[in-house]
């Protein structure tokens, strides 16, 4: 059947002291109070075991008092049953009662599920025992709540429905003195009227309009409390005369950790000043309709003398029409505008007094009552001064009594994100030495968005700011990478080549990348690519990272075009003695139109032997082998470890391996890897015996002496340990002592060295040399 039938039929079947009282008639209220989806997702059963158990909470409720109760249903004792925690409130209807609980369910964190809030009419007997509930208004209206939230531990359950007491008290409290405290705003207007003769007509004038149009439903007031000013000097309060939020002696306005008999020196400056009304914002959050710091209104008293004695002090909030009206029709704000304006002396017809007119009417409503004429002007021009201009700027107004800080920032509107907002929140909480209290964001068709932060401080410890150095940080903070690498750029290579490369690589590099690097990094990145963009090959970059061991690093390789095979890159990488870990590519897109993308491959290595890696020393010639290997002018097998562990070049490395080459022809008995492996086992004979070689051969005489070579050499045989190390390097060392000349040092006609290597030997002074022996012999490799 459907939910209809079914409640029909429940109904009939209620038990008459259930139907007497009239708890169907109020089942009925709570349920067309449900959302449709609600009711038919949810087991017909268990709605109307809720709206029961709620009617028979409901039975009794102690006169002008809520009845509340926060609980976990069970199916044993109340009938039905839910997976969340349950919180039902009966109480006298009155404004503010659901957005009230609400926001103090928001306030701890808490989520609403369901809410179901009819307003139904009773009668009660003196004890508060329900007799009926009543049509057509008859009867005392009460407003009744069902409200499921996040399933609450039990033993917070008490703890919550204090809380809910003590808003449900703030709300009565203010309903009930509403009346009395408009009375007290009239009899305020009257004695204002009559008392204040010291102060011009203008200013009396516009002080009246406006109360009055506080009055005119844009004002909600919720306390008021009179303030004594004595011949001394003395502040004193009125404690048996406060109303609504302020009628208990211990009641906070001005700063929420002192109260109003003990906080005389804010009231003081403001009693000092010429202006007869006050506009200012309380340190006490509104537990009361909208979850946002008070507003005060204050109104000076006049003695016969035209001497100030005292203050009215209205607590409460703007209505959303206070926010709504345009400000050149608010009293106080139109003259302050109208002054402002005047001030900037602009044509009325003219673009900028339209702009500086914006700027004005979409100025924060709070803002424009809380800051001085003086202020507003400066700020006012400042924003007006930004323009259309992308920049960013900060503009900071301090509360008088340092309670708080407001801050405006101003961020280009396409930069704007949540991160950013939370970066700039930190930063202005560190400068300033306070919390977040609130802030606004205003986001329109504009190139710049408007953020508004109020910080939280305390009196007497905000430090001193350097408002240029802060908004520095923030305009830091607020730009893009990108913008951050065509700084970079500019720097690195003036400002017409920087703008170049920014133009063309600035954007091109994936979020993978700027999450990973800096733009420091990036900006020897981009020296790299355009190399290999515009000359093909590969670039390289060895390098260690802060922080990584000595025989870790890290090495990019950069290819034009398609990404490299791993499969291709790795054994080249092995047999240099290093040992890939990991491996990140990036793709770097340039921005003009059919360029081909350039691959970043950064791999972490290791040494193989876990030896150190002379990253600063060897680099350079670690760069030119593997280069060499990938153009094919060198091969790749395990001599190139002796580029890192001797730091020899490709080329003296070329001269080592093909005196191998020239051992394997000879027939020696050991093979090219036993050779590799007596060479790297001792890096520094194998430097040795290159220096050797250099010095022997180098035409300009550049390359050192053989006999410091020679000597070397005997000292380092004789340290060596392994009988076939012994041998090979010896070898090795008659080999050079047997070569007669050798090409190594000859250039191509372009200047660069020949691409392949020979020599020339006297071959009866070769070693184990196998009959018949030549009288010289040329060996050349390629």
């Amino acid at each position: 059947m459907d939910f209809a039938t079914f409640l029909d039929h429940r109904l009939a079947a209620l038990s008459e002291p259930l139907s007497g009282g009239g708890a169907g008639r109020m089942i009925r209220h709570y349920m067309a109070g449900m959302p449709v989806v609600d009711v038919e997702r949810t087991d017909p059963e268990l709605l109307f075991g809720a709206a029961l158990g709620l009617f028979t909470f409901a039975r009794e409720r102690r006169p002008g008092a809520a009845s509340l109760r926060v609980f976990d249903p069970d199916l044993d004792r109340h009938g039905w049953v839910s997976s969340h925690t349950v919180i039902e409130i009966v109480n006298d209807d009155m404004p503010f009662l659901v957005d009230s609980v609400a926001m103090e369910l928001a306030r701890q964190g808490i989520t609403i599920h369901l809410l179901v809030h009819p307003v139904i009419s009773v009668r009660r007997d003196g004890a508060g025992l329900l007799g009926d509930v009543v049509e057509n208004g008859g009867g005392i209206r009460e407003s009744v709540m069902h409200i499921e939230v996040d399933r609450q531990l039990p033993e917070t359950h008490a703890g919550l429905a204090e809380h809910l007491r003590r808003v449900l008290a703030d709300v009565r409290l203010a309903v009930a003195d509403w009346r009395p405290m408009v009375d007290r705003l009239w009899a305020t207007v009257a004695e204002f009227e009559a008392g204040s003769a010291t102060i011009t007509a203008d200013e009396r004038a516009e002080t009246l309009a406006f109360l009055d149009w506080l009055a005119d439903n844009h004002f909600t007031f919720l306390g008021y409390r009179w303030f004594g000013l004595g011949a001394d000097g003395a502040v004193t309060d009125d404690a048996g005369g406060g109303l609504g939020l302020l009628a208990a002696p211990e009641a906070h306005v001005f700063d929420d950790t002192v109260t109003l008999a003990a906080m005389p020196l804010e009231l003081r400056a403001f009693l000092q000043r010429p202006d007869p009304a006050l506009v200012t914002k309380s340190a006490r959050h509104s537990t009361v309709h909208r979850p946002v710091r008070m507003d005060i209104i204050g109104l000076k008293r006049f003695g016969p003398d035209g001497k100030v004695v005292g203050l009215h002090a209205f607590l409460g909030l703007f209505t959303s029409a206070a926010y709504t009206d345009s400000p050149a029709q608010i009293p106080l704000l139109r003259r302050k505008i109208g002054r402002i304006e005047a001030r900037a002396g602009f044509s009325p017809s003219g673009h900028d007094a339209k702009a500086l007119a914006n700027i004005l009417e979409t100025y924060p409503r709070d803002e424009l009552f809380q800051t001085s004429e003086e202020a507003l002007f400066d700020i006012a021009i400042g924003i007006l001064h930004l323009q259309e201009r992308r920049r960013v700027a900060v503009f900071v107004r301090k509360d008088e009594f340092e309670r708080f800080v407001s801050c405006l920032v101003f961020v280009p509107r396409d930069r704007y994100d949540t991160p950013l907002r939370l970066a700039v929140t930190t930063i202005l909480e560190e400068s300033f030495a306070g919390t977040l209290d609130t802030f606004y964001t205003q986001v329109a068709d504009l190139p710049l968005a408007r953020l508004h932060f109020i910080i939280r401080t305390s009196p007497g410890a905000i430090p001193r700011v350097d408002f240029q150095v802060l908004e520095q940080r923030i305009a830091d903070t607020s730009r893009t990478w990108a913008e951050h690498l065509q700084s970079a750029l500019i720097q690195a290579h003036g400002e017409a080549d920087g703008l170049a490369l920014a133009q063309c690589w600035g954007a091109a590099f994936p979020t993978s990348y700027r999450e990973r690097y800096s733009v420091l990094a990036a900006v020897s990145d981009v020296d790299r690519i355009s190399a290999v963009a515009s000359g093909g090959g590969i670039g390289l970059n060895l390098y260690r990272p802060v922080g990584a061991s000595l025989h870790q690093g890290r090495l990019k390789l950069y290819r034009a075009g398609n990404p490299v095979a791993l499969s291709a890159v790795l054994p080249m990488l092995e047999a240099m003695g290093l040992v890939v870990i990991a491996e990140v590519p990036h793709e770097i897109q340039p921005a003009a139109a059919g360029a081909a993308a350039v691959w970043i491959h950064d791999f972490e290595v290791e040494s193989a032997d876990g030896a150190a890696l002379d990253v600063a020393e060897r680099r350079d010639a670690f760069h030119d082998a593997l280069a060499a290997v990938w153009r094919g002018d060198a091969e790749s097998d395990g001599f190139n470890r002796l580029v890192l562990a001797a730091g020899l070049g490709w080329r003296e490395v070329m001269v080592l391996r093909a005196y191998t080459k020239y051992l394997r022809q000879a027939g020696t008995t050991y093979s090219q890897a036993y050779i590799e492996q007596a060479l790297c086992g001792n890096p520094t004979m194998a430097r040795t015996l290159v220096h050797l070689f250099l010095a022997a051969f180098d035409p300009k005489g550049a390359s050192g002496n053989t006999l410091d070579a020679e000597i070397q050499l005997k000292i380092g045989l004789e340290a060596v340990v392994s009988a076939d190390d012994d041998r090979i390097l010896r070898r090795f060392l008659n080999l050079i002592r047997s070569t007669l000349r050798t090409n190594y040092f000859q250039t191509t006609p372009e200047g660069g060295a020949k691409p392949y290597f020979s020599f020339k030997l006297d071959s009866r002074m070769v070693d184990d040399l196998p009959a018949p022996r030549p009288l010289v012999e040329v060996f050349v490799y390629s």
